[in-house]
C-alpha cells in the first residue's frame, strides 16, 4: 500500500522522539557531577535541610560552623556546605555568606549582589583593642591561646577555645536587627591575633589595607638564643628611638639609635652576642619619654648538648 508523504514524515518524527526518550532514560543511570546533583536536589539557604530556606535555625547553625567547623553539619555534610553559598560566588562557608543569610532572615537582603566586589578597610590593634575604619557586617577572629574577649558592638559575640587557639565570631543578632558596626569592636587582651576575616554589611568580602599596632613595640626571638638574637622593632609614634641592651645587673652593653623605616613599619635588628657571657639580657626601646622593655636569655647550646 502506498503511503503519503505526510504519513512518512509522521513516522520519522515519532521514531526520533522515541529515540530521544530512550537516550534520556539511559542517562539517568550515568553519574552526574556534584554541581548537577546539587542543582537538582539542593535549596540554597536551607542549611539544616528541612526544605525551608533562610530560617533562624539555618542562620544559627551556619554561625556555629565558624566556631566548631564542619562537624556541625550532621545530616548531609556536602549538601549542607553547598547550601551555605548564599552569595553564589562558588565558594561556600564564607563570612559574607553568613551576613547575607542574616540579611535574608531579617528581610533586609540586597536586591543585587556583585560577586566580584570587595571593600577596603583599615584595622588597628591598640594593645589588643581592635578598631575598624568602616562599617562591618560580621567578623571572624582567631587568636592565640585561651582568650576571653570583650564585645564593644551591638552584635552577638560567641567564642570557643579549641585547646590551642580561640575562635571569636561577631555576627548580627536577629533580635535587634543591627546590620553593622565600626570603630572599636573587640578587646582580645594580650593574645596574639592569628587571623581576621570580615564582610561588609551587604556581605561583600573585606580586604584589610593596614594592620598595625597603634603603639611602638619590641619583640625578641629566639629566646633562649645561642650567638645572636633578632629584635623586631615597630616605631609608630616617633621617627627615632634608642635601642639598648642591658645585662642582668642593669648595665648597658649595647646602645643603638633606630630610625623609622618609611617603607616597612616593622624592622629587624640582629644583636651579635658572641662576645658576651650566658645569662639574662633585657632589650629596651626608649621612645621619647616612654621605655618598652623585653627580657630574653642567652644560652650556650653547645655546652648544654655536651653535658
Amino acid at each position: 500500500m502506498k503511503r503519503s508523504a505526510a504519513f512518512r514524515m509522521f513516522v520519522a518524527v515519532m521514531m526520533a522522539v522515541t529515540c530521544c526518550l530512550l537516550i534520556s532514560a539511559c542517562d539517568k543511570d550515568r553519574p552526574s557531577s556534584s554541581w548537577q546533583v546539587y542543582n537538582r536536589n539542593t535549596r540554597i539557604g536551607d542549611i539544616n535541610l528541612n526544605n525551608f530556606e533562610y530560617e533562624i535555625a539555618d542562620y544559627v547553625l551556619f554561625a556555629r560552623y565558624f566556631l566548631y567547623g564542619e562537624a556541625v553539619f550532621t545530616r548531609d555534610r556536602e549538601r549542607q556546605v553547598f547550601n551555605t553559598d548564599v552569595n553564589q560566588d562558588g565558594t561556600p562557608l564564607g563570612v559574607g555568606d553568613l551576613v547575607l543569610t542574616y540579611l535574608t532572615v531579617i528581610g533586609d537582603e540586597p536586591e543585587w549582589y556583585d560577586v566580584y566586589a570587595t571593600v577596603n578597610v583599615d584595622v588597628e590593634n591598640d594593645e589588643g583593642i581592635l578598631s575598624v575604619s568602616q562599617d562591618i557586617g560580621a567578623a571572624l577572629l582567631i587568636v592565640e591561646g585561651d582568650a576571653t574577649p570583650i564585645n564593644y558592638t551591638q552584635h552577638d559575640m560567641d567564642y570557643t577555645f579549641d585547646g590551642v587557639n580561640t575562635r571569636i565570631l561577631l555576627y548580627g543578632d536577629v533580635n535587634n536587627g543591627w546590620t553593622e558596626f565600626s570603630g572599636w569592636f573587640v578587646d582580645i587582651g594580650h593574645h596574639k591575633l592569628l587571623s581576621l576575616e570580615m564582610a561588609s554589611p551587604k556581605g561583600y568580602p573585606v580586604k584589610i589595607h593596614l594592620y598595625k599596632p597603634a603603639l611602638d613595640f619590641i619583640s625578641v626571638y629566639p629566646s633562649p638564643f645561642k650567638d645572636s638574637v633578632h629584635l623586631a622593632i615597630g616605631l609608630i609614634s616617633s621617627d627615632s628611638a634608642a635601642l639598648r641592651v642591658r645585662d642582668a645587673l642593669g648595665s648597658v652593653v649595647s646602645d643603638t639609635t633606630i630610625m623609622r623605616d618609611s617603607t616597612h613599619w616593622i624592622q629587624t635588628i640582629t644583636w651579635d652576642a658572641r662576645a658576651f657571657p650566658d645569662g639574662l639580657y633585657v632589650a629596651e626601646l626608649d621612645v621619647r619619654e616612654n621605655s618598652i622593655m623585653q627580657s630574653y636569655s642567652k644560652t650556650n647550646i653547645r655546652d648544654n648538648e655536651a653535658e
